[in-house]
């Protein structure tokens, strides 16, 4: 193994490769449930979710607006300004949302009704409305879907990579995992991920 800069490692090998370190209590919250996983190794408590979506799309908002205003290229202006008008869209559907119906609707989107595991695939199945209007027939198994449906939109267009519980994560039929814990510098850290041929 060769490291290239911090944070970062690189083998020889062609194999796929995932490594998250995190600190042991950031790991039991979430395997208690109280955090989740969103993407590869981004650790969000429920309770902060709301926020954490809303300001990453504010984010998004000011970098749009810094570069449309830095754009030379007509071009590419108006890539960057359909984008914007996307992200203001994507704000607003945040904003119209409860912060608390979000945090406990979101729980329940992920823990109970995907058991564990809400990403793309889960949501084309189960929230995904075609441009007929029409809900697909997996939404009947949803309770409140209707309810439900603007905070699964959220959710997936925050990060379609998925949300994953901590027992789900080790639930992988394509890769081996593992998971250690050790002391660095005083801190207990747990090192985790998965490895093997894609």
């Amino acid at each position: 193994m060769k490291s290239i800069r911090q944070n970062t490692f690189e083998t020889n090998s062609s194999s796929v490769h995932s490594l998250t370190l995190t600190s042991k209590s950031e790991y039991a919250a979430w395997e208690k449930g109280d955090v989740i996983m969103a993407g590869e190794g981004n650790f969000v408590p429920f309770t902060e979710l709301y926020d954490t979506i809303k300001k990453s799309i504010e984010e998004r908002i000011a970098r749009y607006e810094k570069e449309i205003a830095e754009e030379k290229d007509e071009k590419s202006k108006g890539y960057k300004t359909q984008w914007l008008a996307e992200a203001k869209e994507d704000l607003a559907e945040v904003i119209s949302v409860d912060k608390d119906q979000f945090t406990s609707l979101s729980k329940e989107i992920i823990l109970k009704d995907a058991e564990g595991r809400f990403d793309e695939s889960y949501y084309d199945d189960y929230y995904y409305v075609e441009e007929d209007g029409e809900a697909p027939e997996l939404s009947e198994d949803i309770e409140d879907w209707g309810v439900k449906k603007p905070i699964a939109d959220i959710l997936i267009s925050y990060d379609s990579e998925g949300y994953v519980t901590e027992e789900k994560y080790y639930e992988n039929d394509y890769y081996e995992t593992f998971c250690q814990e050790k002391k660095i510098d005083g801190v207990d850290v747990v090192a985790f991920g998965y490895y093997g041929h894609d």
